[in-house]
């Protein structure tokens, strides 16, 4: 009994050790003698290739006859391979000696000689074959020698197989109660955790050893994983709802994105962009602000919550309009720029709750939104741009052709006209007053093709209406020597590009005849808007002389042009309004197009 327990308290590792060491004991002694055996055929196999090779070069050296001072390097080879060192040691080592000494004389004796005198394959045939033959004698006993002595090695080795077995089955029996039992204990507890059950416990009463130190740390482990398990689930369901939502955030963006590369920003676009964004976070009556394109101090608005938007003109629609949240709660602002590096194309404005804080993924969700909606801004309004430079240039481009051709024509018209009625002395009357009727036809056609030439030649001083129409009546305020009264209310981003040119047209064509024929010492330029009606009213009144109705027709061929553009190319209605020494005033009224 007192043995029995001093080998309980004998450690499993040192146990196993001892095995360990009885076990390689056994090994090293079988390889020991395993190796010896070996080394007596050590080398075998390769001599046999040796024999196999110096057969098929006497066979080759045959095939060569008669032999010549070019092909003796076969026979000096032949020769090498007899002699070379592992063939000596083996036939040396392995008691083949007097086979190995019947092959060289053979060689020397019989079989060289026959060689070197035959001049026909069939003269030295009978010396090679029995040359071989003497070869295979020899393969035959490397053959046999090499079978026994594996005999050998594989008798040694299952002797101390079953030696080696019968050790580990004591072995087997000694681990089975100090190491698989309770090993077999501690898996199954093991499996019990990984089944997240925790109450399974090994008793260590009668484990003194490492599987005793084990079972403690595993019932403590179980404790304590009882106790982590518990808000484990909780903490997977909370990671499982963040991915989600930021599956749901990265969704919300792409598709936010796609919209804004396939179509315009308009209520129909950003309405159910903007209510999926109040559903992702905490915010409420989103309102945002984008600046005029055309470069003035309006603002457009686009607010989401309980109030419709000004400036909208379909009263039917209901997309931007929320229930609002409870007065009574307090709010607070938040506002992110629309901004790149460049300028700025206006601010999104929310509220959210006082007690309230935006997370980080939330914030990143906001501004990333934010930067696609500047990055589309930016480049529709570059896009803009483009257009109405191209359009700039065709128009320069169509002016320069009609100066160097139309214009140089009737220039030139006009000079052979005045050399005409220089030298009309011998016409008659009649002849004299058709020249002076083609003079003055000439006149009018050539200076109504050089107000096309300045209307087509038209530079706008910035980028937008609003600067143009400054610029101009800047201009014309200081050629007519006092103030043109100006008064802008157009709502942004409601004119497109193409109708603010013609629309700047227009206000420089009529400011034009104000200068020319009005003689006005008041001029007034209003541009504003009908927002219920969706129309853009322009009015350009003066206190001047009014119009000659008699010779409107041959001195106001701007007024032709003026209602020619608004008709065909703004799609609206021009209507002047004048009496002799009162005035005139004109009024042109279209619907815009521009969906910025």
């Amino acid at each position: 009994m007192r043995k029995l327990k001093f080998w309980y308290h004998f450690s499993v590792m040192n146990t196993i050790t001892l095995a360990m060491l009885c076990l390689s004991a056994l090994a090293f002694t079988g390889m020991f003698i395993s190796e010896r055996s070996a080394e007596s055929i050590q080398g075998n196999a390769h001599t046999i290739n040796r024999i196999g090779a110096v057969r098929m070069q006497s066979y080759r050296i045959l095939s060569m006859l008669p032999l010549t001072p070019d092909n003796m390097n076969e026979v000096n080879h032949l020769e090498d391979e007899l002699h070379s060192p592992l063939f000596r040691d083996v036939v040396r080592t392995e008691g083949f000696h007097r086979a190995y000494q019947t092959i060289t004389d053979s060689w020397y004796q019989q079989v060289k000689p026959q060689l070197l005198k035959s001049r026909t394959p069939e003269q030295g045939r009978a010396s090679v074959e029995k040359f071989v033959a003497n070869l295979n004698v020899l393969i035959s006993q490397i053959d046999r020698h090499t079978e026994q002595q594996i005999t050998e090695i594989t008798i040694t080795q299952r002797i101390f197989t079953v030696l080696t077995l019968l050790f580990l089955f004591i072995a087997i029996l000694t681990l089975r109660k100090r190491l698989f039992q309770p090993w077999r204990q501690l898996l199954n507890m093991a499996s019990a955790i990984q089944a997240g059950e925790f109450s399974h416990k090994l008793d260590t009463r009668n484990y003194k050893d490492e599987m005793g130190e084990l079972g403690n740390a595993l019932n403590a482990m179980a404790a304590e994983l009882k106790t982590t398990y518990e808000n484990l689930e909780q903490r997977v369901e909370e990671k499982t709802a963040q991915l989600q939502l930021q599956n749901r955030y990265l969704d919300f963006l792409y598709r936010s994105g796609r919209e804004f590369n396939r179509q315009t920003h308009t209520c129909k676009t950003l309405a159910p962009l903007i209510e999926e964004l109040m559903s992702l976070t905490p915010l409420r009556q989103i309102h945002l602000t984008f600046t005029d394109i055309q470069q003035s101090s309006q603002f457009e608005n686009l607010t989401f919550g309980g109030a419709r938007p000004e400036f909208c003109v379909d009263s039917a629609c209901q997309r931007c309009l929320h229930t609002p949240d409870n007065g009574s709660e307090a709010t607070q602002a938040q506002e992110w720029l629309l901004t790149d590096c460049n300028k700025i194309y206006g601010t999104l404005s929310a509220h959210i709750p006082a007690d309230c804080s935006l997370h980080y993924e939330e914030q990143k969700l906001i501004a990333t939104f934010c930067d696609l909606l500047t990055q589309y801004l930016a480049l529709s309004r570059q896009e803009q741009h483009q257009r109405q430079l191209l359009l700039l240039q065709e128009r320069s481009t169509i002016a320069r052709e009609l100066h160097d051709s139309i214009a140089q024509s009737l220039s030139y018209l006009k000079i052979k006209m005045g050399i005409l009625q220089r030298h009309q002395d011998n016409l008659t009357g009649k002849q004299q007053t058709l020249i002076a009727d083609i003079r003055r036809e000439l006149d009018v056609t050539y200076k109504q093709l050089r107000e096309l030439l300045t209307t087509f030649r038209l530079q706008l001083s910035g980028v937008g209406l609003l600067p143009a129409i400054e610029g101009c009546i800047a201009e014309y305020s200081q050629k007519l020597g006092f103030p043109i009264e100006f008064n802008y209310q157009i709502p942004a981003n409601k004119v497109s590009p193409p109708q603010a040119i013609h629309l700047f047209q227009i206000i420089r064509e009529a400011l034009h005849n104000v200068y020319k024929h009005a003689n006005a010492s008041q001029v007034t330029v209003s541009l504003t808007m009908d927002t219920p009606n969706n129309l853009v009213h322009l009015n350009i009144t003066d206190n001047g002389i009014g119009l000659d109705k008699q010779a409107s027709h041959l001195n106001h061929y701007g007024l032709t042009i003026m209602a020619d553009r608004t008709a065909s190319l703004l799609g609206g209605k021009l209507d002047i309004q004048s009496e002799a020494q009162q005035g005139t005033q004109i009024h042109v009224c279209f619907t815009p197009t521009n969906e910025m």
